[in-house]
């Protein structure tokens, strides 16, 4: 079978052996992704089409019927190369339909060879009409099956009673006769005899047997292609000539997922067309290197990442290293594997396809496939699920839409050339992707967002390298365009981008290695400065990690790496940073990760150190924050599901945070629901899954209940600690539409209602007492208006970073009302700020962009100069003239230590390892001192005259109170309880302040169930004085009743403004005090007219 190509793929094979095929990876410095096959000879090919060209028109020949289906079946990430495994994909069996032989006449159906009998075998008119009774079908053996075993074959009788008229008798008679019919199909492999069915597969596929002896013929190779380095745009790499590009269909929080396009590689699995991939297709490769001779015996382990990124492994020890220096790390589990990084732990199965991801919160994410490796499902630990659906008709090997719950949240289509076209979501909205390149079938030129506006144009060179990316236009345009960035690459090896305001930016890279592993930015050089950065040489670190930043100031940062045995995290990478390095300001931080688990162990940074201890899940139980001085330490402890149980429906999830103080109990503690909603199982609600997160209870026993959630998870009801319930709802494409606080009947029920344009971009956002503001964007999404719903409008024109070039105020009418400009330089940063009259403001920058000069409009110019941590240092203001000059100091944690005024004098503060407060020192003041309980709350002060205040605090972390030594200034605070003077109505308070307390009295405090004071009393000297408030639906006051009865009122306007205000006496009529009050637009007051008639204007200018 295919005994030539087996021939040939052995004299490829010996060819390597004699080095006819020249190594690429050794060529110019160029940046340029190669493509490597056997068939290529030596000449690298510069797309992947090209390639994968080669080996379709090697097999052309053997395409009987039509031709073969192609796609990447595995990748193998092997150091410095993937081998990219392209296969014929298995297809499935063309069956026929059954063809009916009678009488050597063949029908399509038996209806028909019915019909035939019964014509042909006619009753007497006078008699019961012909019957027909039938033999279920035989196969006829010795004819064959199907390929796939199928029978193809088979007879039956048809028996018929037919009925004769006796004139004689007048009577009927009958006989019976039976007829014999066959039938026929065919059920063959497509291109026979190159495909044949596959069992396991239930599908035809290439002959088993010779898929091995043909794999160095069905492979080709490049480089790695890295997870994006250093984006630009929309976005492009530019150390590789990639263009990829995220696009995120859902976010549940529990799951979400995003596809990904990469111009420069296919993705085994991907399952979305050409270039694409998505967040749940990570692979872990391992294998050997066949495309050698002899083929190499050592296995090699990658990782096919989320976003189609291809890092490679290095082994160490027992287990696999991630060469990225990310730390992430492989161990082989049997014929398994378990894949640590620093937020989860996923795990593959011998196939490199994902069995399960365990979160650091406790949940998971189970995954099934079917025997061909295609995603079916994605199972969260509550239950909930993502089914996978794939075409059919058509190409099964495409995803066709992703379900929750038996809903479609987004579907999928796609060319005849297998390249994604559209993906449409619930709502019935599209987004369109265009492939427009002739030269490069399946490289995406853009796409068009749900609105139908054109959102993105990308261009390509002759060898197939991203050289555009813009929202305006086609990249034939000479402009770079609205969010555009250029890129041009130079024989040199270094790429030059320019953005969309003409900045210029160069990259530089290392050179290619011996091992030939993607290359690095080593230099990003600007009008303004050069970044340069260096790394660990190859042969002593092959994760070639970063060892210096030089920034456009010369200050140096170096980095330094190191294994060090912890007493219980075991092995740990030490990463030590040292920032301005040889100045004054040098600050050192050090970062300890378990190597065998990738998580975080111990941060120290100045005098702070902060420890992780973890529990056999690797979630965290005790993180320690320690003062390296005073050796204080400040401990919260994390308790979990450790077995499930009537509290704890799944093991892991979090059930109790306990704080660092030890004189309160401050803890929080979490419930689930522990079964399924009853209607889950039932075509009726399901409320909530097992595993949900039910309520959350604060360290004084106050309780958030999450009372029903939807089919994918999202909150739909919340009650408070108070009883108040908060109702969302949400459109079908997830964002939240309505907030529904409810109220003691449904006429008080406040509710703030959110529409959306169809891109997701919020469109207008109305409030409870129907005032709204409404959002309009460009095509490039951009916002440009706002109106409210009087009709007035700000515009922003905007340059092609979308910095805000003006801005223009009008009322109703289109007059304009204010106005501002700004000026940007090719930085991006601010450089003038320009009001209605043209008067402007300068600013000035250093070269990291740090503000350096301001520039008023009358010519006084305020200095600022900046350390080697980029923290101000000096302000000297009115230079030139007064130059009153302040310095400031910094500690390690970038707090303030000392102020210098004008004068010389200073101010210094000092702090201890935590961060906290604990003296000041100042010529005005004198000295003071502060101490701080375990969470950081001030316990005391003590001033310069010795005097001590002490603050104490509830499990909240609340202010209860305040002594002195003088006990007539004590105050006390009291929370969570309503004062007698409240009424029913009144007496939401818990999460509020109720009552302060004082030596002369108190002040006491009633709120409604919006949280709103409706009520004060103050009582001084044993007399009470009370104030009533009112509100609106939106919370705005509406009316305040004063301690003798008299009601000032507010009217309002139909967007919440003032629009007039009443007064009414006990026992008398109405007043009108304000009247006819006038605002502009978006803006303060302009006049108004007072009770006695008399009319104030407040003209306005266009700077308000």
């Amino acid at each position: 079978m295919l005994e030539r190509l087996k021939t040939i793929s052995c004299a490829a094979l010996a060819m390597i052996a004699l080095g006819s095929l020249a190594p690429w990876a050794a060529q110019a410095q160029e940046v340029q992704k190669k493509w490597e096959s056997y068939l290529s000879m030596g000449q690298p090919r510069a797309t992947e089409a090209a390639v994968q060209k080669d080996i379709k028109s090697l097999f052309s020949q053997y395409e009987k019927d039509k031709p073969f289906d192609w796609h990447v079946k595995r990748q193998r990430v092997l150091g410095k190369k993937v081998i990219y495994d392209y296969r014929v994909r298995p297809e499935k069996i063309v069956t026929t339909d059954w063809v009916y032989i009678h009488s050597g006449q063949e029908y399509s159906s038996e209806d028909q060879i019915r019909s035939v009998i019964l014509a042909t075998r006619v009753s007497d008119p006078q008699c019961p009409a012909t019957s027909l009774t039938e033999d279920p079908w035989v196969e006829l053996l010795g004819l064959g099956r199907g390929d796939d075993g199928s029978v193809t074959n088979e007879e039956k009788d048809f028996h018929y009673t037919l009925n004769f008229y006796h004139q004689s008798t007048q009577e009927c008679s009958s006989i019976v006769g039976w007829e014999r019919v066959r039938r026929a199909r065919t059920a063959l492999c497509p291109n026979r005899p190159s495909l044949t069915w596959n069992e396991a597969l239930q599908m035809c596929s290439l002959v088993q047997q010779d898929e091995p002896h043909m794999s160095p013929m069905l492979s080709y190779t490049s480089g790695p292609l890295p997870p994006q380095q250093c984006p630009v745009g929309n976005p492009c790499d530019p150390t590789t000539g990639d263009k990829s590009q995220p696009e995120p269909d859902f976010n549940l929080g529990w799951v979400s997922f995003q596809r990904h396009y990469h111009s420069l590689t296919s993705t085994a699995g991907g399952a979305l067309g050409t270039g694409w991939t998505h967040s749940h297709n990570l692979r872990l490769t391992a294998g050997v290197d066949d495309s050698t001779f002899p083929p190499s015996s050592e296995l090699k382990v990658g990782l096919i990442g989320a976003d189609g990124g291809q890092t490679a492994f290095q082994k160490v020890g027992a287990s696999y290293e991630a060469m990225d220096g990310s730390g992430d790390r492989a161990v082989q589990q049997g014929t398994n594997w378990q894949l640590s990084r620093a937020g989860e732990r996923i795990y593959f199965d011998a196939d490199g396809l994902m069995q399960r991801r365990d979160f650091e919160d406790g949940t998971s994410l189970t995954y099934a496939h079917d025997s061909r490796g295609r995603l079916l499902s994605i199972t969260h630990s509550t239950g909930r699920r993502v089914d996978v659906q794939y075409l059919a008709p058509g190409d099964d090997s495409l995803i066709s839409a992703l379900v929750i719950a038996g809903q479609p949240v987004v579907s999928y289509a796609y060319s005849p050339a297998g390249e994604l076209i559209t993906a449409t979501y619930a709502d019935g909205a599209s987004r369109t992707y265009h492939y427009e390149d002739a030269r490069f079938p399946g490289y995406l030129t853009g796409v068009t967002a749900e609105d139908t506006r054109r959102y993105s144009w990308y261009g390509y060179d002759a060898k197939g390298r991203v050289t555009c990316s813009r929202h305006s236009g086609d990249c034939s345009q000479a402009d770079v365009g609205i969010d555009g960035v250029r890129l041009e690459y130079t024989p040199a090896g270094t790429t030059t981008v320019t953005d969309a305001l003409g900045k210029q930016s160069t990259y530089a890279l290392t050179a290619i290695g011996s091992s030939g592993l993607p290359r690095k930015v080593n230099g990003i050089t600007e009008s303004n400065g050069s970044i340069s950065r260096t790394y660990l040489p190859e042969g002593t670190d092959f994760r070639r990690r970063l060892q210096s930043v030089t920034d456009r100031r010369g200050v140096v940062t170096n980095y330094a790496y190191a294994e060090a045995s912890d007493a219980v995290a075991g092995a740990v990478s030490v990463t030590t940073t040292t920032e301005a390095a040889g100045t004054p300001d040098q600050r050192i931080s050090e970062t300890r990760v378990a190597m065998d688990s990738n998580r975080l162990v111990q941060q120290t940074v100045g005098n702070r150190e902060i420890r992780i201890a973890r529990n056999a899940r690797l979630q965290p139980t005790t993180i320690t924050v320690r003062d390296r001085v005073t050796g204080d330490t400040r401990i919260t402890t994390q308790t979990y599901c450790e077995a499930e149980g009537p509290e704890c429906p799944l093991v892991g999830l979090l059930r109790s945070v306990d704080g660092p103080r030890s004189d309160v109990a401050d803890v929080s503690t979490y419930a689930y629901y522990t079964a399924d909603d009853a209607g889950c199982a039932t075509s009726g609600a399901c409320s909530y899954r097992k595993g949900d997160l039910r309520s959350v209870t604060n360290a004084l026993g106050q309780t958030v209940e999450t009372l029903a959630y939807d089919a994918f998870g999202r909150p739909l009801s919340v009650k408070d600690a108070n009883g108040v319930v908060t109702d969302y709802t949400y459109h079908a494409r997830g964002w939240p539409t309505s907030v529904t606080v409810r109220g003691a009947t449904t006429a008080e029920d406040r509710v703030t209602q959110i529409s959306y344009w169809p891109t997701g971009q919020v469109q207008q956002v109305t409030e409870p007492d129907g005032s709204s503001v409404t959002y309009v964007y460009d095509a490039a999404q951009r916002l440009t208006d706002i109106a409210d719903n009087s009709g007035n409008t700000i515009h922003y024109a905007l340059d092609n970073a979308g910095n805000r070039l003006k801005e223009d105020t009008l009322d109703a009418g289109g007059t304009l009302r204010r106005t501002l400009a700004r000026t940007f330089n090719t930085l991006g940063q601010l450089t003038a700020l320009k009001d209605a009259g043209n008067h402007a403001t300068g600013f000035a920058y250093d070269a990291n962009g740090n503000p350096q000069t301001v520039t008023d409009a009358l010519q006084r110019v305020t200095s600022q100069q900046y350390d080697p941590l980029n923290r101000l240092a000096q302000t000297l203001q009115d230079v030139g003239g007064v130059a009153a000059e302040i310095r400031s100091q910094y500690n390690a944690l970038d707090q303030v230590t000392q102020v210098t005024d004008p004068k010389g004098l200073h101010t210094t503060y000092t702090y201890n390892g935590f961060g906290d407060l604990t003296g000041q020192v100042s010529p005005d003041s004198g000295a003071s001192s502060f101490t701080v309980d375990a969470a950081g709350n001030r316990k005391t002060a003590t001033d310069a005259r010795g005097v001590t205040a002490t603050y104490h605090y509830d499990a909240l972390n609340r202010l209860i109170g305040i002594a002195y030594p003088d006990p007539n200034l004590d105050v006390g605070y009291s929370y969570d309880v309503a004062p007698a003077a409240c009424t029913a109505e009144e007496r939401f308070a818990k999460g509020r302040l109720g009552q302060v307390l004082h030596a002369n009295g108190s002040t006491q405090y009633c709120h409604d169930r919006f949280g709103q004071v409706t009520r004060k009393v103050q009582t001084v000297n044993g007399v009470a004085s009370t104030l009533r408030y009112a509100y609106s639906k939106s919370g705005r006051l509406t009316a305040l009743t004063y301690p003798d009865g008299s009601v000032a009122d507010y009217v309002r306007d139909i967007q919440g403004r003032i629009s007039q205000i009443g007064l009414t006496r006990p026992g008398q009529a109405r007043q009108i005090v304000v009247n006819n009050v006038t605002y502009a637009a978006f803006g303060p007051a302009t006049g108004w007219t007072y009770g006695n008639g008399r009319q104030l204007q407040r003209p306005l200018d266009l700077d308000y």
